[in-house]
């Protein structure tokens, strides 16, 4: 298991944040991107991904499913964000994507626009995720005691063939970089931040953000 990060060009400190685990023979990634507008990103980065990765570990080694202890930590994390408020004029914020990987299933969860794949290793990408973003472009979700939805959405995917699962917050550019939602993933490698998970057969749970 391994991890990288760096703050990027636009920012003078990361707004990012990434937390790693493992759990009953299932690799943890939680990756979180602060929301640029809001007051202190980068706690609420910090903080969601740090509380998401450990209440996904304590729910499934408490005999969660997969998909109840991706929104149990979704949610989690999404109170832990919102406790970080003084007001509603000052509430740090940030999007959410995580992924559990075990050696039949991957489970991805999500809120705000951040986005996972499958990378099989021939073929495609499939993006198993769907951005919160209004037509202009506008997020519509977000973990922040601003937020009017925090419901985490979750997806479980079977993957038929070894890959890598990818989970990729966007809203610091990648967007701009990626204009096709498709696109794989592999052709941003090397413009951001990555940590690498591997299981024994659904291959790696890779996290990305910029």
């Amino acid at each position: 298991m391994a991890g990288a990060s760096d703050r990027g060009l636009r920012h003078s400190h990361n707004q990012d944040a990434m937390a790693l685990g493992e759990a009953e023979g299932l690799q943890l990634a939680v990756v979180c991107d602060g929301v640029t507008q809001s007051p202190r990103p980068e706690s609420a980065s910090t903080l969601a991904a740090q509380t998401g990765v450990t209440i996904l570990a304590e729910e499934l080694k408490a005999g969660s499913t997969q998909e109840s202890a991706t929104r149990a930590a979704c949610a989690r994390a999404a109170l832990a964000v919102a406790s970080l408020a003084t007001s509603l004029d000052d509430a740090p914020a940030c999007t959410y994507v995580s992924a559990v990987a075990g050696p039949d299933l991957v489970t991805v969860g999500w809120v705000g626009d951040s986005r996972a794949y499958w990378l099989p290793d021939d073929g495609p990408a499939v993006l198993l995720t769907d951005d919160d973003v209004a037509s202009a472009g506008v997020l519509t979700a977000w973990l922040g005691a601003d937020a009017r939805d925090t419901g985490c959405r979750a997806l479980g995917f079977v993957p038929d063939s070894p890959g890598c699962s990818w989970c990729a917050p966007t809203g610091s550019g990648a967007t701009s970089t990626n204009p096709s939602p498709s696109a794989p993933p592999s052709l941003w490698r090397g413009r951001g931040r990555w940590s690498t998970t591997r299981s024994p057969r659904a291959g790696a749970t890779t996290s990305l953000s910029y």
